[in-house]
């Protein structure tokens, strides 16, 4: 959540939390020293005060500073309750230019009653402390147990495109296109000083979006992400939605990912394509089936939910299929309507693929979803 502290004073309190146990179960077939699985409750509390505030109209100084504490049950090394504790702090800096474009024209169906142009340069400072416990000392599950300590700055160019369309009897405005261009660049402290080290800083990757939503019923976003040192296309996506309203929806999509590295195992690109297709039967249920072809293989994912609507909840039922490696996944969740976004529920194997995504697990798992 996120709320203003004081009524008239822009200073805010940003809070997110989760409670979780996670379950790492190996493949011991066919190896002579097996692998113990892993299990871990963790508990996850993160705090964040900013102030917003604004000069001369149009630009935005935004400084924060925040703390992430995490609970484990376990490290990797075996000890017991741990504590962890992050401390970080930045400021986000923003200003807006525009101009208006007298342009009224209803041609290919587009509706368009004048176009508003919106370019917005930020620079944005980051510093996150060294966590009490290091990564390497935890087993990792995903991003939280992946933090690290981090210092440098996000730059990025972001322009959009607007226009007025009538709805609900009035002029109300809505996005045509928006473009993002974003680089971060990572620079590191000299030991026990805020001193900058010399020639280490480095530029990250450079990252693209482009989103365009010409109809209320269509809408098609392209990301890409560049390396500069190598001078390669890291990763690149491009999905296309369309919906007839909340009756149904079509979405397909296709991902491009460049390994890392060349191995004997891995000495190709990764090429997916995926399709989610959502079917609305009545008022009460619900369909949706998701699909991941990789192009070098075959059918990699299929998942199948069946939903039901029971007032206040939402109960979902999947089955999911995954060819390599075999496994067969199947969770049970309940969502509050009023807070889609904290599920409830027991979810076997991986987490649920996200659309256009590679979103390759590595291990089975049981986790309990809550927060």
């Amino acid at each position: 959540f996120n709320y203003e502290l004081f009524k008239g004073i822009p200073l805010y309190h940003t809070a997110h939390a989760s409670a979780v146990y996670l379950n790492h179960t190996y493949n011991n077939t066919g190896t002579d020293e097996p692998q113990k699985d892993t299990n871990v409750a963790r508990i996850d509390a993160y705090n964040r005060l900013s102030y917003a505030a604004k000069f001369f109209k149009s630009l935005y100084v935004t400084p924060y500073g925040g703390i992430e504490e995490t609970y484990y049950s376990r490290n990797s090394l075996g000890s017991i309750n741990q504590m962890r504790t992050v401390f970080s702090a930045g400021v986000d800096n923003s200003i807006k230019f525009y101009k208006i474009y007298d342009v009224n024209t209803n041609f290919a169906g587009l509706n368009i009653n004048k176009l508003r142009h919106v370019i917005t340069p930020t620079v944005n400072y980051y510093f996150v402390n060294h966590p009490s416990i290091s990564p390497s000392n935890l087993t990792q599950y995903d991003e939280i147990d992946g933090v690290n300590t981090r210092n440098g700055v996000t730059l990025s160019l972001e322009n959009k495109l607007q226009t007025k369309r009538m709805e609900g009897g009035k002029l109300k405005s809505v996005d045509l296109a928006y473009f993002i261009l974003s680089t971060d660049y990572t620079f590191r402290l000299k030991k026990h000083s805020l001193e900058f080290q010399d020639h280490t800083g480095k530029f990250t990757t450079v990252d693209m979006q482009l989103e365009l939503s010409p109809y209320p019923w269509l809408y098609t976003v392209a990301r890409m992400s560049i390396e500069p040192k190598r001078r390669l296309i890291k990763t690149e996506s491009i999905d296309l939605v369309a919906n007839g309203g909340d009756k149904w929806s079509v979405g397909i999509g296709h991902r491009f990912e460049k390994p890392l590295t060349y191995t004997v195992d891995n000495d190709r690109n990764i090429s997916l394509v995926t399709a989610d297709l959502m079917y609305k039967v009545n008022d009460k249920w619900r369909t949706r089936a998701y699909y991941r072809y990789n192009l070098e293989k075959s059918f990699e994912d299929q998942e199948y939910t069946l939903y039901r609507d029971l007032h206040c909840w939402v109960a979902e039922l999947t089955y999911s299929v995954r060819k390599s490696p075999a496994d067969v996944g199947l969770w049970f969740v309940l969502r509050l309507k009023a807070f889609p976004d904290y599920p409830v529920g027991l979810r076997r194997t991986y987490s649920r693929p996200q659309f256009g995504s590679v979103g390759q697990p590595t291990s089975d798992r049981v986790q309990f979803i809550g927060g």
